[in-house]
């Protein structure tokens, strides 16, 4: 019974060691990332970006899931800012399932020194639910080669039902608002400390909107809505950063969605063009593409006249 009681008080001291370990790294003990498939990826790619940091202008997106089925695809996205811009550039979308604003944080962290990337934080009523959790962020190995934009898309499920959407919009107010009202205050202050440390590490933080199927919506979750709103306006301007909202602009209906929060593959291509466009701008706004070079002057070509 002794050497029991003994075995039992070892394993808790190693769980205290562990805890302590883990809040010292910054992380909750209580609380660790989920690895899916799509965080694996993001990790990569940021560990691979460190190691070969790129030569171009580079564009990393950072958010949960929602802002990982925004877009086609890496390399299509990467394409199409290109023809805007009639230059390189790279454009990695990092998003990934229920991903926490402290992860998002610690990843602007990660980032390569010396890219000075634009960085593109999504945001939704969801990213302001999930309370005090920061858990550490460990990266893999890099790979052997130098990260590229892939024609790599998120599959997509059958839509739901307009009733079951329906029905969402009020399991969201009864389910989430509660926890919204607990932690925003705090997930706001993320927030905005995320984009102080993209802005010391000499990034072009962005605060984007990310899709929501207003068609069902409604007014249902105004109140969420334009709480949230006004905070990342109000981040945006103590910072001198842009916070991005082109939904309006797209006509998106209910048709566009699986659900409330994720675009069908079809509709992807929407949302893509609109973001390719408003990164176009951002990166000549940021001077991050090449001046253009000026006409030749036909008077200054001529040959001048000999000097007799």
């Amino acid at each position: 019974m002794k050497s029991i009681r003994r075995f039992a008080a070892a394993l808790g001291a190693v769980a205290v060691l562990v805890a302590v370990a883990s809040a010292a790294a910054g992380g909750a003990p209580e609380a660790r990332a989920a690895i899916t498939p799509d965080y694996r990826h993001a990790l990569q790619v940021v560990a691979d970006l460190r190691k070969y940091p790129p030569e171009v202008p580079l564009v990393v997106l950072l958010g949960g899931s929602s802002q990982r089925s925004s877009t086609v695809s890496d390399l299509s996205l990467t394409r199409q800012v290109r023809n805007k811009v009639g230059c390189g550039m790279v454009a990695f979308n990092l998003g990934s399932k229920e991903r926490l604003l402290t992860t998002d944080r610690r990843l602007v962290g990660l980032l390569p020194p010396d890219a000075h990337p634009i960085v593109y934080i999504g945001v939704n009523m969801g990213r302001f639910c999930r309370g005090h959790m920061d858990p550490s962020v460990v990266l893999p190995a890099p790979s052997s080669l130098a990260p590229t934009p892939k024609s790599r898309s998120i599959p997509s499920t059958d839509p739901l039902s307009v009733r079951r959407k329906q029905q969402m919009v009020g399991e969201w107010m009864q389910n989430r608002w509660p926890s919204f009202v607990k932690n925003y205050r705090y997930e706001l202050g993320v927030l905005e400390s995320a984009v102080k440390r993209s802005l010391e590490k000499g990034q072009h933080p962005v605060i984007i909107d990310l899709p929501r199927n207003m068609a069902i919506i409604g007014h249902r979750l105004d109140r969420p809505l334009d709480k949230y709103h006004a905070g990342c306006r109000a981040v945006a301007r103590r910072n001198g950063i842009p916070y991005i909202q082109f939904q309006g602009q797209l006509n998106l209906g209910n048709r566009d969605f699986r659900d409330l929060w994720h675009l069908l593959p079809q509709s992807r291509i929407k949302w893509q063009r609109q973001l390719a466009a408003t990164t176009a701008k951002l990166l000549k706004r940021y001077g991050m593409t090449p001046a253009p070079t000026p006409s030749p002057d036909p008077s200054a070509s001529a040959s001048p006249a000999p000097v007799l």
